[in-house]
This record gives C-alpha cells, sequence and structure tokens, in this order.
C-alpha cells in the first residue's frame, strides 16, 4: 500500500516538478482581403493576390492557417470560380506566401487534403500572409463575372 500511495505522490507532482513553462495558448484573430483576378483569356494564365492577417495574443505564437473548400467546386484542389448566371466555372488554385515561418513558399494552400497544406507559422504573433491565386490558361468559358468564397481558420 506504501509504495502505491508514493506513486500517486508522484505522479501527483510531477505537472509542479523541473522547470517547465506552460504558456497558454494564444487568442487569434482573422482578416482577409480578397485575391481579385483580372480579366482572363484563355490563352494566358493569370496570377493575383490576397491577403489573410492573422493577430494573436501573447503567448506561445504558433499557428496555422488553413483555407477551406471552395464554394464552387466543393473542394480544395482543385477549386472553381462559378460564373453568376450560367454553370461555368474556372478552376485555379492558391498557392501559400513565403513569408511564413515553417510552411514551403508556393505549396498547394489548403486544410491538408487532397495534395494541399496548411500554413505554419511559429514566431510571429501578427503575420500578414499573401494568397497567390493561379488560373491556367486554355479553360473555355463563357464571358461574364465569376466568384468564389472560401473561409480561412486560424488554430492556435
Amino acid at each position: 500500500m506504501f509504495i502505491n500511495w508514493m506513486q500517486f505522490l508522484l505522479f501527483a507532482l510531477a505537472p509542479f516538478a523541473g522547470d517547465r513553462a506552460y504558456a497558454a495558448a494564444p487568442t487569434c484573430t482573422l482578416t482577409a482581403t480578397p485575391i481579385n483576378f483580372p480579366l482572363y483569356d484563355s490563352s494566358v494564365a493569370v496570377t493575383a493576390t490576397g491577403t489573410v492577417t492573422v493577430s494573436c495574443s501573447s503567448g506561445n505564437p504558433a499557428y496555422t492557417v488553413s483555407l477551406g473548400p471552395s464554394s464552387g467546386s466543393n473542394s480544395v484542389n482543385p477549386r472553381a470560380l462559378k460564373h453568376q448566371t450560367v454553370p461555368d466555372t474556372l478552376t485555379y488554385t492558391i498557392r501559400t506566401p513565403a513569408t511564413t515561418q515553417g510552411t514551403p513558399a508556393g505549396a498547394l494552400w489548403g486544410d491538408g487534403t487532397l495534395g494541399t497544406i496548411v500554413v505554419t507559422e511559429r514566431f510571429r504573433l501578427s503575420a500578414v500572409l499573401t494568397m497567390t491565386g493561379d488560373i491556367p490558361a486554355g479553360q473555355d468559358m463563357t464571358y461574364g463575372l465569376y466568384a468564389d468564397s472560401i473561409t480561412a481558420t486560424v488554430t492556435p
């Protein structure tokens, strides 16, 4: 019985032993500016940028930012811009920025599925992350306005 009580005492005191620092996860907010593609001509690929801005409270500045599925394709790869009046779509991708700590630049940015990765930031409490959107050349399309929406999520 004495041994069991001693084991309990060691396990009960273990969280307070040593010089470990326990930091609370930061609280983060996220804002975004959309990717606004220029006019598309099917003979030329189109690239445009938008931003995701993350601001976290003090604490351990490690978080990930994921981009959810496209409303136009219900997928993270490929994504699709939908025409506003006819059922046409233009496929596109979003690539990761070069300014993160721990994420390869130019990788497909998504939710970690279908060949995409999430952006990992390890050292900055605040960051402006550039999203680079690419519409490949060679897509047949109807003239008009195309749009899509995605959800960005920050996870401390």
